[in-house]
């Protein structure tokens, strides 16, 4: 993400979502054009730019993907070369096929614009232009349960889950917990929604929905204990009246 904002300051845009052969067919990601901005310019200048990211030539730089589109905290194994991060490409996203967006066209504000999306169910060679439609990105963070989330790892307890990670146009980077409103995500993902929710209200619901069930939990544990309380409670008064 801050090889994103790097990018736009320097070109004044945000990168395409892909570079486009003389046939109009995506060549490859906004991950190769992201290279120079991220200190990997020898690897940028193997690149045959004006052909797909599957050609002889192409193809051959796959293995050497970067770190940080290696995916850590995966559970399941992925393909050398793959990545599961993508970012949201469709009509009325920072990366609208065909159009360049810079930091004056997120109406809603670059902290509410989701525009990186791990996809751990699915991961891709990270020189090929595959993302993610919006629909896809509501499917991918509007998840039920933790089991599903992508961001997780192995403790000596075991599994550990955190949520699924995004990245936002100013650069954050955060853990999406389950049970999220499809619409909501569905707003973050279009630069201007036109129902102005809040990144940070997300945040709040959280909080508050964790308070609840903290509330609930005690509420459980205080019925089961209330029998024992009763019980010990007319031993003592008992007891009193005895001495």
């Amino acid at each position: 993400m801050l090889a994103t904002m790097n990018y736009a300051s320097a070109k004044g845009k945000f990168p395409a979502a892909y570079s486009a052969g003389a046939d109009g067919n995506p060549n490859l990601s906004w991950r190769v054009h992201l290279l120079p901005f991220l200190e990997q310019e020898t690897l940028y200048e193997q690149f045959n730019l004006n052909e797909p990211w599957d050609s002889p030539n192409n193809r051959k730089l796959i293995t050497q993907i970067p770190n940080c589109f290696w995916c850590g905290y995966h559970r399941a194994p992925i393909p050398v070369g793959h990545t599961a991060y993508k970012m949201v490409v469709d009509d009325g996203t920072t990366f609208e096929p065909g159009r360049s967006f810079g930091f004056h066209d997120l109406a809603d504000g670059s902290s509410n614009t989701v525009a990186l999306v791990k996809d751990k169910k699915n991961p891709v060679p990270w020189t090929k232009p595959e993302d993610l439609t919006v629909d896809e990105a509501v499917a991918v963070l509007s998840v039920k349960s933790f089991s599903e989330v992508a961001h997780s790892f192995k403790g000596r307890y075991g599994t550990m889950y955190g949520g699924s990670a995004v990245g936002m146009m100013d650069g954050a980077t955060y853990l999406i917990r389950p049970g999220i409103d499809p619409e909501v995500v569905r707003g973050w993902c279009l630069v201007d929604d036109g129902r102005g929710f809040k990144f940070f209200d997300y945040g709040k619901l959280f909080l508050a929905a964790k308070r609840k069930y903290y509330s609930a939990l005690g509420l459980y544990f205080l019925l089961l204990l209330l029998p024992g309380i009763v019980l010990l409670t007319k031993r003592a008064t008992k007891s009193i009246r005895k001495s």
